[in-house]
């Protein structure tokens, strides 16, 4: 009652004209007059961007309003069950994001049935967009659907879609009447509404009514502008269809709007299906809370009295700011953390999978602390949260990368804001567990034994929430139950956590229960490594084996199996670490540490060619291209926020023919892979057999093996070479890499690529110089375990050609930073000694001139001495071009023998020249 509403436009009617942070200044100084104390109490944004970072600048400006008296809420998002794709400002720590759920209650728009009298009633249904409702008059007429027999699985069978255009016969069936069309195929349709519309209207039909296969609506219809229709539930086509052959009556327009009220009680607390999956950084678990998003009746803008009914979490993310300012209203000198925890205290309710609040419940990393509920919300007094995260409320490690046993703790903070005692009992519930994972609470005061906290009125306690892994090799790669362990009939990728809920069980029956969400990914890590050199044999073709060492993984079982991993590559170039941006500085830098993830440090590349020639295979038919990216930061998901892209140059002519880029099996899906688009046609690539679009997995393997694709800072990027259209003609490509993240106009680092764009690496794709395997199988990925070995494959002519730097290994369950590793790929070297003369009189000067044969490939480099038999140095140098001449220090009369040592470098080993006899009269 009495609150003041401002309303803060932040993007314009064409475009984008993004102001959030402009806003947020004027929430927290509205007449900028630099005094504070007129800012706003509670902020709604029902905004935000998917995978956007909990860094970026809306997010910061939303902390620094939190933290100056503002309670700031935001949605987190419609992206649904992916992970990470809640996105900015929802993420920021200090706000409160809230996802969506549903409430069972909706008020729909009508479809009237006028005839026959069996199946008379008013329907549930949502009009369409496009047409003027507002302006003009209902229409009536009779249903008539497309002849032909039903197909459920099939809706393109006769057209019962009405996805095609229609034929002569079917469109007399439904001229001059109202045509009904089935609108989904299971979970999939062929075309949108507009296609629909216009094929019926082009039919010579007045209107149009879908019949939906799902009482509640996930998003609204388009249609057509010429004509009116809409969308019925599910309920109303059943009632409905088997009339069709008889003279069905309706009446559609805009005196039904809002005319139903629909009330699915079985459907309460369920999940909206498309609330984001939060983030999970150590300290910050969104989203924080769970709020109404399902067929939610608002007004109308622009209406004036009338409401309208939206879905999405742009409707509870209001919903929670109103909570907030209900209880802002009754607690004026509680801070937004404490707001915020109150909020998530009490929001007891937990979100179910299945109807009547059956199946399994949702965890934290999708819905928070649970469904908001208000009376305790208002009538609580006592605040839990956690004291290491300013603003976070939740308990959150984040990912946790194992090694040896681990025990982490945080503390979580319980203020009495009451006059009166308050008590608790405390446990732990969890939701989703991983083996070898153990949370336990533990009382500081109180009576610690009994795990009950004592508060005095208007006093505080502390209590620790603590995560143990006592053995590390117990941890599998367990799924979160409420996920879909497909996606596009592919296995997704995913990842495995820990988490649940702290609760605070009141021991005063009038008081509520509190609860705190906690939160880590655990996942076990390797420690792999090889020798920092290896030397092969003399030739032009040469391999050797290459020991691994260290601890790998081998653990768990089926979907849940993780096994360490190492893939090998030529190392084909190194690049300098970013600087951080400045006012002056805004492009070749990084922004803020989530960009560290695009900041590349070695890019890899090599084929499996060699392996399928030795097979007796066709290498360019079946060959595959392989890319290693390893970067200076780990990404929380390479598909989204860090993009990476290879520029392909198939003829060498100095401008990029294909893009080869990281993305996703389809936009909403946790399958993350490479596709590669035709930059002259805009087309993306097919695979020449099927036809169908090319898309290979990060990492080569999709989601049934683990490779650790999720805050990693290392990747692989496929693409056959008879996609690309390699023939022997032009089996020698160029290639650079450039990588994006949203928030830089160009790209944030490019390696191997020109400012222009112009790739300046090169591979003979049949012909790599560096491959690294079992030295039988095709591919890149191989067991990564001590006692094992990789079988190092060089071709010193392409070694020479291609500018090689070494062997790259990239161990993908290493610790970040430890999973790109080089190796010095060394030959023999044989290096020559000769003198100027052999024989001088003494005080006559001699130079001593050492060549080192490129017999490897590149030119020899690094440090000679030059010594006499027993052991005395007589000169030091180096050389950069394989040759070093050094004139040697005067001797007495004597015969001398002399030899040089050279040290090698990283494509040479070590040794000793020739002996060459001076002698000296």
């Amino acid at each position: 009652p009495h609150a003041s509403l401002y309303a803060l436009r932040v993007f314009g009617c064409a475009g984008s004209t993004n102001v959030v942070g402009d806003a947020l200044d004027w929430a927290a100084d509205p007449n900028g007059d630099g005094d504070f104390s007129d800012r706003l109490d509670v902020v709604n944004m029902s905004l935000g961007s998917d995978f956007g970072s909990p860094q970026d600048g809306d997010a910061v400006a939303s902390n620094r309003l939190s933290q100056g008296g503002t309670v700031v809420v935001a949605a987190m998002g419609n992206g649904g069950d992916l992970y990470d794709v809640g996105g900015s400002p929802g993420n920021a720590t200090r706000v409160i994001a809230a996802s969506g759920g549903d409430d069972g209650f909706a008020v729909l728009d009508g479809l009237k049935v006028n005839s026959p009298a069996g199946i008379a009633d008013t329907y549930g249904a949502e009009v369409s967009v496009a047409f003027p409702y507002a302006t003009s008059p209902d229409l009536t007429g009779v249903l008539a659907d497309i002849p032909g027999t039903l197909d459920p699985n099939n809706l393109g069978t006769n057209n019962k879609d009405g996805c095609d255009a229609l034929s002569p016969a079917q469109a007399a069936a439904v001229s001059g009447k109202i045509a009904f069309l089935e609108w989904t195929e299971g979970t999939t349709r062929r075309c949108g509404s507009a296609l629909r519309s216009g094929n019926v209207k082009a039919a010579g039909a007045i209107g149009f009514v879908f019949a939906d296969d799902s009482e509640v609506f996930s998003a609204g219809i388009t249609g057509d502008g010429d004509i009116p229709g809409l969308m019925i539930v599910k309920s109303a086509a059943d009632a409905i269809r088997p009339h069709l052959g008889e003279s069905v009556s309706v009446t559609l327009g805009n005196t039904l709007r809002n005319s139903v009220k629909q009330s699915l009680p079985e459907n309460a607390d369920e999940v909206y299906s498309a609330s984001s999956r939060g983030t999970r950084g150590n300290g910050n678990l969104k989203p924080d809370v769970t709020g109404v998003s399902v067929q939610v009746f608002s007004t109308d803008v622009g209406t004036g009295s009338d409401g309208k009914t939206l879905s999405g979490t742009s409707m509870s993310s209001p919903m929670i700011a109103g909570v907030s300012a209900l209880v802002r209203s009754k607690h004026p000198d509680w801070t937004p953390e404490e707001v915020k925890a109150d909020i998530m205290n009490t929001a007891d309710k937990d979100i179910f999978t299945g109807p009547n609040h059956t199946g399994d419940k949702y965890a934290p990393n999708r819905v928070g602390a649970g469904r908001v509920d208000v009376p305790p919300a208002l009538d609580n007094q006592v605040l839990a949260y956690v004291v290491n995260d300013p603003g976070a409320v939740s308990v959150s490690f984040g990912p946790v990368a194992v090694t040896v046993p681990r025990v982490l703790t945080k503390t979580v903070r319980v203020v009495n804001k009451g006059v009166t005692p308050a008590a608790y009992n405390l446990s732990y519930a969890p939701s989703t567990q991983v083996p070898g994972v153990v949370y336990s609470v533990k009382a500081k005061a109180g009576n610690p034994a009994d795990n009950k906290i004592v508060l005095s009125p208007r006093g505080t306690t502390t209590f620790d929430v603590i995560m143990t892994i006592a053995d590390p090799s117990l941890l599998t790669k367990t799924v979160d139950p409420t996920i879909e362990a497909k996606q596009a009939d592919e296995t997704r990728q995913f990842l495995a956590d820990a988490s649940g809920r702290v609760i605070l069980d009141a021991t005063d029956s009038a008081r509520p229960s509190l609860r705190v969400p906690v939160y880590s990914a655990p996942r076990p890590a390797s420690t792999m490594a090889q020798a920092s050199s290896i030397v092969l044999p003399p030739g032009s073709v040469v391999s050797a084996d290459l020991a691994l060492t260290g601890h790998g993984l081998g653990q768990g079982d089926g979907t849940e199996a993780i096994d360490s991993i190492v893939s090998g590559f030529g190392l084909q170039a190194t690049s300098p670490q970013l600087p951080a941006c400045t006012a002056a500085l805004t492009e070749g830098c990084v922004a803020f540490p989530d960009e560290r993830s695009t900041d590349v440090k070695y890019l890899g590349v090599t084929t499996d060619a060699p392996q399928i020639a030795a097979g007796g295979g066709n290498a360019l038919g079946e060959a595959i291209l392989y890319f290693a990216v390893s970067s200076y930061g780990p990404w929380r998901t390479p598909a989204g926020f860090s993009d990476f892209e290879v520029l392909l140059d198939l003829n060498r002519d100095g401008a990029p023919d294909v893009d080869l880029f990281t993305t996703r099996f389809s936009p909403d899906s946790d399958i993350l892979g490479t596709k590669a688009q035709d930059l002259h046609t805009g087309d993306l690539l097919n695979f020449p057999d099927t036809q169908e679009p090319f898309f290979a997995p990060l990492n080569t393997l999709d989601g049934s093996f683990d490779t650790d694709i999720y805050d990693s800072d290392s990747a692989v990027m496929a693409v056959p070479l008879n996609v690309l259209g390699i023939t022997t003609a032009n089996r020698r490509i160029n290639y650079g890499l450039a990588t994006f993240s949203p928030y830089h106009n160009n790209p944030v680092d490019l390696v191997g690529l020109t400012a222009a764009g112009v790739p300046q690496l090169s591979i003979d794709v049949t012909r790599p110089a560096i491959t690294a395997g079992d030295g039988a199988s095709s591919g890149v990925m191989f067991s990564d375990l001590p006692g094992l070995a990789l079988s190092v494959r060089k071709d010193v002519a392409s070694y020479k050609t291609d500018k090689t730097q070494g062997l790259l290994l990239i161990h993908h369950h290493n610790k970040d930073g430890l999973r790109g590793q080089v190796v010095h790929v060394q030959q023999p070297s044989s290096p020559k000694l000769t003198l100027s003369a052999t024989t001088v009189r003494a005080g006559t000067a001699v130079n001593a001139t050492v060549t080192i044969p490129a017999s490897a490939g590149p030119v020899a480099t690094g440090s000679i001495q030059v010594v006499r038999v027993a052991g005395v140095l007589l000169a030091t140098t180096s050389t950069t071009t394989g040759t070093k001449t050094v004139r040697l220090p005067n001797l007495a009369k004597g015969k001398y023998t002399i030899y040089s040592h050279y040290f090698g470098d990283n494509n040479y080993a070590g040794a000793f020249s020739n002996s060459v006899v001076l002698t000296v009269t």
